[in-house]
């Protein structure tokens, strides 16, 4: 929500989520190497 008390949709270059294929090729999903940094920054 910004100033006026509106939402806005914005786009960012990066993921939180990746999903992946195992070798038995289920799909599974794994924190990106980007959300691992946040959660290492916020410990800090």
């Amino acid at each position: 929500m910004d100033a006026d008390g509106v939402y806005r949709v914005r786009t960012f270059d990066f993921k939180l989520i990746e999903e992946r294929r195992g070798d038995e090729g289920k799909l599974y999903l794994r924190a990106s190497n980007e959300a691992l940094n946040v959660l290492v920054g916020a410990l800090d």
